[in-house]
């Protein structure tokens, strides 16, 4: 009688295999960017290990010279960018998007399709920019709890198509403030349950634009909405719910049945207050305006006489507004004297004019006070300041780079409360670095200058 054989361990053998072989075929591998023969993202040549896949996760690092340009459709589950990376035509169907290290994403053209997008730290210049296409948030999110994290300022969409059932979430904001969305195309939202309260929405298409939005009456489709067109109308197509509401000063809205049209107008930058505080050496600069237009930003600008300004700083503008805004910048001055402030006020177009000055007074000298030599750098002679709060025996001297003294500006008793201004004509010495040091019986403090011949 012949043998009976048991298969089945066999197969429960054979089924863990395939098994396996399966999962293996499916697991997720980092697919690093080089760049070594050109920016093409299809060249196998341009990836280590080799072109991704569509389960791969993909990095893009910095400091390279070639980045990768899209031009064909491409799936893969997560684009860590650190660099730069653009889509020129194509559809890119992504999982997650991070943008990092100072990088930026060129959108020229074709479709991004992403479940969630970030693009919010701290401290760090990362953009989306886009000039054309597409960008679409898409429902089914493999990761579960998710949103789209932007940061406050770098964001510039074309056209945009929020999907039903997307986890996109504008709200997030590790900044405190409201971010800033910019989009030059059509805003479509297919998310009835959509509700953004913490996002300013600015619409600067230079061509007509649309508005329409399947929000349910309750929810807020945008935190703010702000116009600012350089051309065309934007067309609100349907049912919003803005909770800081869209004013309309100049009376632009034109309603037309169940259609909204704003035209494109431009708002002056019109300044309501700049008024100025001291705090010890510190001066504090407060202003607002009501409305701006194309406004770029404010250059802060310090003078000890109103004939001579310096930049002290910048402060970013709000681009358009037809609604109140607030700035403050602080300057750590010397803490002793006069000091007038004013505003160069600049348009993206680069235009300018000023506002101002006000003026900061300080009456005591807090400590030592060595301030830099002005000019610097310097050809050949240059002005040196310092004094003290209370009476000193004091010299000043002039070191090079050895350290072998050059000269003495002075030597002997200096008053309380009295700023010394001493001319150092350097005409017989080379050019470099110079060291000039005030020491009196308990302090020592010393500057840096450069002389340019």
């Amino acid at each position: 009688m012949g043998k009976i054989y048991d298969f089945s361990n066999f197969l429960k053998l054979v089924l863990v295999l395939v098994l396996l072989t399966s999962s293996m075929s499916n697991a997720q591998t980092t697919v690093t960017w080089t760049g070594v023969n050109d920016t093409s993202w299809s060249d196998g040549r341009n990836w280590n290990p080799g072109s991704p896949g569509s389960e791969d996760i993909v990095n893009i690092p910095p400091g390279l010279t070639n980045y990768p340009n899209i031009t064909s459709d491409i799936t893969i589950k997560e684009l860590l960018n650190y660099g730069n990376v653009t889509l020129t035509s194509g559809i890119l169907e992504v999982g997650y998007m991070l943008i990092r290290n100072n990088a930026t994403f060129n959108q020229v053209d074709g479709t991004v399709r992403v479940q969630e997008l970030w693009c919010n730290l701290i401290g760090e210049d990362n953009k989306y920019l886009a000039t054309g296409g597409t960008i679409v948030f898409v429902a089914d999110a493999d990761y579960i709890g998710s949103n789209t994290r932007l940061q406050y300022q770098g964001i510039q969409f074309n056209n945009v198509v929020i999907e039903a059932g997307s986890t996109v979430d504008f709200n997030y904001n590790n900044k405190g403030s409201f971010i800033d969305i910019k989009i030059s195309g059509d805003f479509t939202n297919q998310n009835p349950d959509l509700d953004i309260t913490e996002a300013v929405f600015i619409f600067n298409g230079s061509e007509e634009q649309s508005i329409t939005s399947a929000s349910n009456e309750g929810k807020s489709t945008f935190g703010e909405l702000e116009v600012n067109k350089t051309g065309g109308n934007l067309n609100i197509l349907s049912y919003l719910e803005i909770e800081i509401s869209l004013t309309d000063p100049d009376e632009l809205m034109v309603d037309n049945g169940n259609m909204i049209i704003v035209a494109g107008q431009a708002l002056p930058v019109e300044l309501t207050s700049f008024r100025v505080n001291t705090n010890k050496n510190s001066v504090n600069l407060f202003w607002a305006t009501a409305t701006e237009v194309n406004n770029y930003g404010f250059e802060v600008e310090s003078s000890q006489d109103e004939e001579t300004w310096e930049t002290a700083g910048f402060v970013e503008g709000h681009g358009n507004s037809n609604s109140p805004k607030e700035y403050s910048f602080t300057v750590v001055t010397d803490g002793f004297g006069s000091y007038s402030y004013r505003l160069k006020q600049i348009d993206t177009d680069g235009a300018f004019e000023y506002f101002g000055p006000v003026k900061a007074e300080f009456d005591e000298v807090q400590g030592v006070l060595l301030k830099q030599n002005y000019p610097n750098p310097f050809n050949p002679a240059t002005t040196i300041s310092f004094g003290f709060d209370k009476v000193e025996n004091a010299k000043l001297t002039v070191y090079n780079v050895l350290g072998k003294e050059v000269a003495t500006l002075f030597n002997g008793k200096a008053d309380a409360n009295r700023v010394y201004k001493v001319n150092f004509d350097a005409s017989n010495l080379a050019s470099g670095t110079y060291f000039y040091q005030i020491q009196t019986d308990k302090s020592v403090e010393t500057k840096k200058m450069n002389l340019v011949k």
